[in-house]
């Protein structure tokens, strides 16, 4: 029997920012553009009640919309997906099953700090699987479409990261709230204890993910361990399973898999505190009540209003030792489906569901509360408006802005050159599926290792841009539209968003300069390089409703 040791709060890192994903985006093997590996497009594609089915395989011009669906703005042609907003970098496959799919994954993982760029500020990335009972995992079991397509992208975010030798930084994580909504889909029925409806269907089934969770964790250097020890995340609602029910299901998990791990929740209902007993860190899941709270500017407004959700969790995590409160930042919400076909509008907040102050609001309680852990909602949830992926109308500026918080809630200066890299990074990888006809595009490639010389990548140069390392200081872009994004000076063409690139670019990681303490004497340009990457890597390892249909 394994024995859970209450010991989060020792052991976290002297920061933790996550980045939360849905991943649950497909392009089937009908696309105009070419077949993709997926057998549908995932949630990219929606439908019901008063919302009408949109169809990613189709274009429009409409780039922001408003309430009621109504154009805000118009711009190039976009694929038509299930959001108000569109991809900066297009629609996509988030299983990672093929390069087109692996290359977005790397410009994901290139937001990640590294030794040589601290790309959005994200310390580590949880991507987010709709169980493992119905993927390839156990293919005995029934398919699942969006169940695949998540688990195939874990599987890609661990292979990725893997080989660019960057440790710790992904996090197996799980919506247990996907058998209790889709239980019927997959055979385990309602779980509701009603006759012929077992809960227990349902407990065995997060059971045996969590054990899954942690095999892959233990199996990969790239999945985020704290003294050895897998950190595992997952997205609740208290109202399912008891705080009893789950340590029930936590003890089997670690029996069977072998091992302890750590095992930190989002809940639709932070206030139940009660959960610590049994969960080593827990945030709060966006909750859309903007109206309990209020402020003379939105940035006060914001701010009440992360109180709101916070502040039962600090008032009561001292009386449960070791357990850990994680900050849940958000950039608003900007619900497509009306509250899932129900004809509600749901923004957060009403009116103007990407006003920036939000952002800045909610890191100014997090500055007050001096809160180190935080998780990212969410990182792609197109669907409910609630993403910090970049789109077409706005930008890079939400991530930008993000990147600049995190900064200054970790003590870090202001750094412009790594947020117009952020910018040149995201602007120059174009679109691989478009509308401008014919086959898909090849994504550029984005390099996630950093030059092993001496001095960290970095050749003091232009906004701390990298070396060319062993490609030159040029690296030619092969004619078939293949690139090179590295945040430096890479040249990708885009145009209408076709991904292709027009001649040269750099090779290697962009470089940021890491703030090493200042020195009293000239120290080798070679001594910082090593420290700075030692720094990093120690700093790395130290001690609302959601639905995906099957």
């Amino acid at each position: 029997m394994i024995t859970h040791v209450f010991d989060l709060a020792m052991r976290m890192p002297v920061r933790l920012a996550v980045m939360f994903s849905m991943s649950w985006f497909g392009i089937p093997h009908g696309d105009p553009q070419g077949a993709g590996p997926d057998p549908s497009y995932g949630n990219s594609q929606w439908g019901g009640g008063c919302v009408a089915q949109n169809n990613p395989a189709t274009c429009g011009t409409c780039v922001l919309e408003g309430t009621g669906d109504t154009c805000l703005q118009n711009g190039a042609a976009q694929r038509d997906t299930a959001s108000r907003r569109r991809p900066l970098a297009g629609i996509y496959s988030a299983s990672a099953q093929d390069t087109e799919g692996l290359r977005r994954v790397d410009l994901m993982l290139s937001n990640v700090r590294r030794p040589c760029d601290d790309g959005a500020g994200i310390d580590a990335w949880a991507v987010q699987m709709n169980g493992t009972r119905d993927t390839p995992a156990h293919p005995s079991n029934p398919s699942c479409s969006t169940c695949a397509i998540s688990y195939d992208a874990t599987q890609g975010f661990l292979k990725e990261a893997d080989a660019a030798h960057l440790d710790g930084v992904v996090i197996p994580a799980d919506d247990a709230t996907f058998y209790f909504h889709f239980g019927t889909d997959v055979g385990l029925g309602a779980c509701d204890d009603s006759a012929g409806n077992p809960k227990q269907n349902c407990e065995d089934a997060l059971t045996q993910d969590f054990v899954d969770m942690a095999t892959m964790s233990l199996a990969h250097p790239s999945a985020l361990k704290l003294d050895g020890k897998p950190l595992l995340y997952v997205y609740m609602d208290p109202g399912y399973l008891t705080p009893a029910q789950w340590g029930t299901i936590l003890q089997n998990a670690r029996d069977t898999a072998g091992t302890d791990f750590y095992f930190v929740v989002s809940s639709q209902n932070a206030t139940q505190t009660a959960f610590f007993e049994v969960f080593d860190g827990i945030s709060p899941w966006v909750q859309l009540d903007w109206s309990n709270s209020s402020g003379s500017t939105v940035r006060a407004h914001a701010q009440a209003w992360a109180a709101g959700m916070h502040d039962p969790l600090y008032a009561a995590v001292g009386q449960y030792p070791g357990r850990v409160v994680f900050g849940a930042a958000t950039p608003g919400f900007d619900d497509y489906t009306e509250n899932w076909g129900g004809c509600t509008e749901r923004q957060l907040p009403p009116g103007d569901p990407r006003d920036p102050q939000v952002l800045l609001g909610e890191f100014d309680y997090f500055h007050a509360k001096g809160t180190t852990g935080l998780v990212m909602q969410t990182w792609d949830d197109w669907t409910e408006g609630s993403e910090f992926e970049p789109d077409v109308a706005g930008g890079t500026s939400m991530l930008v802005s993000l990147r600049q918080q995190l900064g200054a809630l970790y003590g870090e200066a202001p750094d412009p050159a790594g947020d117009t890299r952020l910018t040149d990074r995201w602007t120059s990888f174009g679109q691989a599926r478009n509308c401008a006809g014919g086959d898909a595009g090849t994504s550029p490639v984005v390099d996630l290792t950093c030059a092993a010389s001496g001095d960290g990548g970095t050749d003091g140069g232009d906004a701390g841009r990298a070396d060319a390392g062993a490609g030159g200081a040029d690296a030619s872009a092969a004619d078939s539209g293949v690139g090179v994004v590295d945040g430096g000076d890479a040249s990708v063409d885009g145009g209408e968003g076709n991904g292709g690139t027009s001649g040269k670019g750099s090779s290697g990681c962009g470089c940021a300069t890491i703030g090493l303490p200042p020195w009293s004497d000239p120290v080798p340009s070679a001594l910082l390089g090593v420290l700075a990457m030692v720094l990093r890597r120690r700093l790395r390892s130290g001690p609302a409703s959601r639905h995906a249909a099957p």
